[in-house]
């Protein structure tokens, strides 16, 4: 039941936000095939963004579900202010690179001249969502450590129907604003992410979650906390990072087929995320409880779910918790 517990509300999440990237697909779809083929490569570049996220998330939410377990809250903050800072920073450098060579990054994955144009365009706005973004799953993986699922979900819906509905008026033109196109979308995401991230850190104050604290309690300068952080995140980033790098080949592959190519493997790939949410759901659970069991010293439970959480998902990678006798867990994720 605690599986559950988690990973239904997580699963909603990620299901939601499949949902509306589903949506800007469809509707960037209706302004033609090199519009879509430009924001679809554009967002390669937010996948490789992802990916440095995620690994720095996945060491932020094992840590802080093993000091969950042991009732630590102040070493969870310092957790969810070395998180902050990594993601942040990270994302600030990957939003510099985008805003100023936007069309640097396109020509990567592209030759045509109007795909790469469209996608600059789109990049140079959407990549302001980053550091927001960071920000938020940052948080959103700290609170799954503490077992509080329901504010990310909340969050999410709002965010969400904000997007689509200034997807709408920005990209079409609707209530007497001009038609933006692309550019409208990369707005709506931005304000969308801003939003969100506004909205979570509302949400988790009033209810009075344990993460929040003055900014002076988030100090992560801690030489054995950065040691276990690295440890734990550092195996997750670096096997997405190639990861990353095969399945970004196959779009430098897409690119240089064609418009119609590329807006077809994008609108399949939409369609595919729909589809992977439960497994990541499922994931995500069985590190938070594991963390919790490890951090309150009940090895022999959390070394049983360690065996029964391996399992492969639709892209074939396989997930698996890893366990040691000093309570470091590592979640890795492998072809």
């Amino acid at each position: 039941m605690r599986v559950l517990y988690i990973a239904l509300p997580v699963s909603l999440q990620m299901l939601l936000k499949m949902i509306v990237n589903f949506a800007d697909t469809v509707m960037i779809g209706k302004l033609g095939e090199t519009s879509i083929a430009g924001v679809g490569l554009a967002n390669k570049y937010f996948f490789v963004f992802v990916l440095f996220i995620f690994g720095i998330e996945s060491g932020t939410g094992i840590l802080a579900s093993q000091y969950w377990g042991n009732g630590d809250i102040k070493n969870i903050r310092k957790v969810l202010g070395l998180g902050l800072l990594l993601s942040v920073a990270g994302s600030i450098i990957l939003t510099l690179i985008a805003f100023f060579m936007p069309e640097k990054i396109m020509m990567i994955f592209t030759e045509s001249d109007n795909t790469i144009a469209i996608g600059a365009t789109y990049l140079g706005v959407v990549c302001l969502s980053y550091p927001f973004t960071a920000a938020t799953d940052i948080y959103v993986s700290t609170m799954r450590a503490v077992g509080e699922v329901k504010v990310p979900v909340i969050a999410s819906v709002f965010a969400i129907i904000l997007n689509i509905a200034l997807n709408y008026i920005l990209i079409f033109g609707k209530f007497g604003l001009p038609m933006l196109g692309v550019v409208g979308a990369a707005i709506a995401t931005v304000i969308a992410r801003i939003f969100e991230f506004i909205l979570t850190i509302t949400l988790i104050t009033i209810k009075k979650s344990p993460i929040i604290c003055p900014i002076a309690k988030l100090n992560p300068f801690s030489k054995e906390l950065i040691t276990q952080f690295a440890k734990t995140a550092l195996p997750v980033i670096v096997n997405e990072f190639f990861w990353g790098i095969g399945t970004t080949l196959y779009s430098v592959a897409y690119g240089r087929m064609g418009d119609a190519a590329v807006a077809a493997i994008t609108i399949s790939t939409a369609l595919q995320d729909l589809m992977v949410v439960s497994f990541q759901g499922i994931a995500m659970a069985t590190v938070v409880i594991l963390g919790n069991e490890m951090g309150a010293n009940k090895f022999k439970k959390s070394k049983a779910i360690w065996f029964i959480f391996i399992y492969n998902d639709f892209f074939g990678r396989c997930y698996c918790i890893h366990a040691y006798n000093d309570f470091q867990i590592t979640l890795c994720i492998t072809l």
